[in-house]
């Protein structure tokens, strides 16, 4: 499906869907999924691709249905998307077994009830370069990990890297994880603003944690979703480590970062250092 808008998608049993797929593979590239009761219904299949597509008010207004769901897939592979102001759903939610998130703009933007990103059943996570935003009125959870129990043993991994979190919410978890997975997250190069303390077992180099206020100081223009780095960010600049380590192994892969709406551009380190969060600092792009 490939340059196709999709909206109205309505059924009694609440479950009209933009796409309802049944089949082996799926490729959603540069697609509008807007007002419907669910974007993609899917049933359990191989892999997954989604890329350069935006997921808008979506939902039944229960917090039960995502602004994209995605079920138990092999692979998922969500990339240079924007998925915001759901219908008090989660912006994402996966029961896919493993789960490859690149470089996307996840926003609730609104009073959002559901999670960011839900990986409902646990797998491989990994997600990087991604920018996430939570609500004052947020749901407590930015991030959720096998929720509904940890259907992959040993392979359920959370790997998170060169991320920028901003979160209006002083209350919220950032990420709550099942005590049934036994490998502690991975989290490098990420930069947070307004979130509580990371867990002190959890694996963790390179990131940085900021009181909101100082986003305004950081971040080229945060009110407008815009998490660029200032070139006064002395906070994140030449700050990250070398994570080439922890790279989503994906054949190919190479670092980008998001270009809005829906876009994407290669990320290129300009220092010495990795910058820390989602973007290396630009000079051309600040003027």
């Amino acid at each position: 499906a490939e340059n196709l808008e999709f909206t109205g998608a309505a059924v009694p049993d609440q479950n009209g869907a933009g796409i309802r797929f049944q089949a082996r593979d799926l490729v959603v590239r540069d697609c509008y999924f807007h007002g419907n009761q669910r974007s993609i219904l899917t049933s359990p299949q191989r892999n997954i691709l989604i890329e350069h597509s935006e997921f808008f008010d979506n939902g039944t207004n229960d917090g039960l249905s995502p602004n994209v769901g995605v079920d138990r897939a092999e692979q998922l592979i969500f990339r240079h998307n924007w998925s915001h102001a759901s219908r008090k759903g989660d912006l994402l939610r996966t029961y896919a077994r493993r789960n490859y998130l690149i470089a996307n703009r996840f926003t609730e933007e609104i009073d959002v009830s559901g999670d960011l990103v839900q990986f409902s059943v646990g797998g491989e996570a990994y997600m990087f370069g991604n920018l996430l935003e939570q609500v004052v009125s947020g749901n407590n959870n930015m991030i959720r990990f096998a929720p509904q129990g940890n259907e992959h043993g040993d392979l359920s991994r959370l790997v998170f890297v060169h991320n920028t979190v901003v979160n209006l919410n002083p209350t919220d978890n950032f990420l709550l994880i099942n005590a049934g997975v036994s490998t502690k997250p991975t989290l490098s190069n990420n930069l947070f603003f307004g979130i509580k303390p990371l867990a002190g077992d959890w694996i963790q180099s390179g990131n940085v944690l900021l009181p909101i206020e100082d986003s305004d100081n950081v971040l080229i223009d945060p009110l407008t979703y815009n998490y660029r780095l200032q070139g006064a960010a002395v906070q994140a600049i030449d700050k990250g480590e070398d994570v080439t380590g922890l790279y989503p192994p994906l054949q190919d892969f190479k670092p980008t970062q998001y270009v809005h709406p829906c876009r994407s551009e290669p990320r290129v380190q300009q220092g010495a250092q990795a910058d820390v969060g989602a973007y290396e600092h630009s000079s051309l792009v600040e003027n």
